[in-house]
């Protein structure tokens, strides 16, 4: 969990969730004196500390009691997962969710039921009129560079598993690999974003290396040549680490903030899930249509090249975040 806040309306410190996972804010704005101070809290789960529980907790108690194949596993790790969390979510849910005073009033004449779904279409009607880049941001950028990552591991644990022929634990090591590239992936999208001054520019750099790492892997590596493999998900887990804090910071700078920021952030959300289902589907579809399964994971650099086409679509960066300034201005 990270605190951090943003003052005078105008940047939105976005610390980099180094291990490329989702990110959940709660924001609450209040005035002080004559400036708007934003706090977020950004919570972020840690694929990088599950991935090694997973090696402690599976992998290896699995190599130490023999088992021959991976349904066993499979079924060890299931257990392992009940007993992890069973307890975790009693303790959150009992000691943790709690009641707590509303932070606005519902409109007249609109339920429970349908108050969210008013905002939502006023939200929706003002980025489509106003903040055009935001919108060409959410739907050809965020969309589709966000199904590529997403997608990646489920595609690439079969990939691995069927066509590279790695055992269970060879496909661990490649996975802890991914998630550790996330660590120099975040701390080199913070560099490029400062040194072109647009964290807009230093995505593009990320989408441009996805997409050729992708292609490489899908046309050169073969069954003989699986321990590249490690170092193709080196790179993958640098462009994930990279790529989804600065999709964050752009979000939150050319969004409109008297919106609110939870609302928004639901609807950056949404736009990073929607279309997650697309790439494993087309891989599935490539698959049983006989196509050889290295052309299966190259389909997924297709979805990484248009989210490269959606930030060059979304116009000038500068220009999307001097908007939201004029409008905080003049609501204040």
């Amino acid at each position: 969990m990270v605190v951090c806040g943003v003052s005078s309306g105008d940047i939105f410190l976005s610390l980099p969730n180094p291990f490329g996972d989702n990110v959940y804010v709660l924001g609450r704005t209040f005035q002080s004196t004559n400036e708007s101070v934003k706090i977020s809290i950004f919570i972020c789960s840690d694929p990088l500390c599950f991935n090694a529980l997973y090696e402690f907790e599976v992998l290896i108690p699995s190599h130490v009691l023999h088992f021959d194949d991976d349904v066993k596993t499979a079924r060890f790790a299931t257990l392992v997962s009940v007993v992890n969390s069973v307890p975790l979510f009693l303790v959150s849910w009992v000691f943790f969710f709690r009641d707590r005073p509303s932070t606005s009033q519902l409109p007249r004449g609109q339920t429970l039921h349908t108050a969210g779904f008013h905002k939502l279409a006023r939200t929706f009607g003002e980025i489509e009129h106003k903040y055009v880049s935001l919108k060409r941001f959410l739907i050809y950028s965020v969309a589709w560079s966000e199904a590529s990552s997403t997608a990646l591991p489920s595609i690439a644990i079969t990939w691995m598993s069927e066509y590279l022929r790695m055992t269970s634990v060879q496909i661990g090591a490649v996975l802890l690999a991914f998630f550790i590239g996330g660590i120099p992936g975040s701390l080199l999208g913070n560099y490029y974003s400062r040194r072109y001054q647009s964290p807009v520019r230093s995505a593009q750099i990320s989408l441009a290396v996805f997409t050729l790492n992708t292609l490489g892997a899908g046309c050169f590596l073969r069954a003989d040549t699986h321990q590249w493999t490690y170092a193709i998900a080196f790179v993958w887990g640098i462009c994930n680490g990279w790529m989804r804090p600065q999709n964050t910071t752009i979000f939150v700078t050319i969004s409109p903030k008297e919106s609110g920021s939870v609302g928004l952030m639901g609807l950056y959300l949404f736009a990073s899930q929607v279309l997650t289902f697309v790439p494993p589907l087309l891989f599935t579809i490539l698959n049983e249509v006989g196509l050889p399964m290295w052309m299966g994971l190259s389909s997924i650099a297709i979805f990484s090249f248009v989210g490269f086409i959606g930030l060059i679509s979304m116009g000038d960066y500068e220009e999307a975040r001097k908007l939201v300034r004029r409008d905080l201005i003049t609501s204040e």
